[in-house]
């Protein structure tokens, strides 16, 4: 409880705005963003959460970079995750980083997904399994001095590790789903994580 509060301020640039996760990258096609959240304790789910994410520019950046052939040896695929608390709103917004190193995906996998206009779209799917009990205790993110609260998940590419701005895709939590867990319990519970990302037109 002692260590030195972790707080970015959100700072919204011309370089780093957010690009909405339905936002057209060419005609007629979407960037879509889907997160599924698992909180486990002891092998037993006590609380799964289902949302869609948002998309910023050094996701696209990859993506236009790949369809010029400038693939850059994989630096810019959001392999890692970060996970903090986020409050307030707008350029207001603070981030509070739970995590000393971004987490690198434990797997990840092709499959198809059946939407509508669309038929077997493929999409990626990153899965990350984070133990809470590597989660730093910051104080800004402690409840009543007994509960950490979990609200943001951030993706990086490798070329962005050495800072939590540039994140490639992100999911913040609405106050009902804030995953909040008991201080005293943290090695007991583990979320298990799949991240998909596909475009649609």
């Amino acid at each position: 409880m002692g260590r030195k509060k972790k707080v970015v301020e959100e700072q919204v640039t011309n370089n780093e705005k957010q690009i909405n996760n339905n936002l057209s990258v060419s005609e007629g096609q979407k960037y879509n963003g889907n997160v599924s959240i698992r909180l486990v304790k002891n092998g037993k789910t006590v609380q799964t959460i289902n949302k869609h994410n948002d998309g910023f520019l050094p996701l696209f950046d990859f993506l236009i970079n790949c369809l010029a052939s400038n693939y850059n040896n994989g630096i810019g695929i959001p392999n890692y995750i970060r996970c903090g608390y986020s409050s307030g709103s707008g350029n207001e917004r603070t981030y509070i980083n739970l995590m000393n190193n971004p987490l690198l995906r434990s797997s990840s996998f092709i499959s198809s997904k059946s939407i509508s206009n669309s038929s077997n779209v493929p999409q990626i799917n990153y899965q990350f399994t984070i133990p809470t009990v590597m989660l730093s205790q910051e104080s800004g993110a402690i409840e009543d001095n007994t509960i950490l609260k979990i609200n943001t998940f951030r993706l990086y590419s490798y070329a962005n590790l050495s800072t939590t701005v540039n994140q490639s895709a992100e999911v913040i939590l609405d106050k009902d789903d804030t995953i909040k867990v008991p201080i005293i319990d943290l090695q007991k519970y583990t979320m298990f994580i799949t991240w998909s990302l596909y475009i649609t037109n």
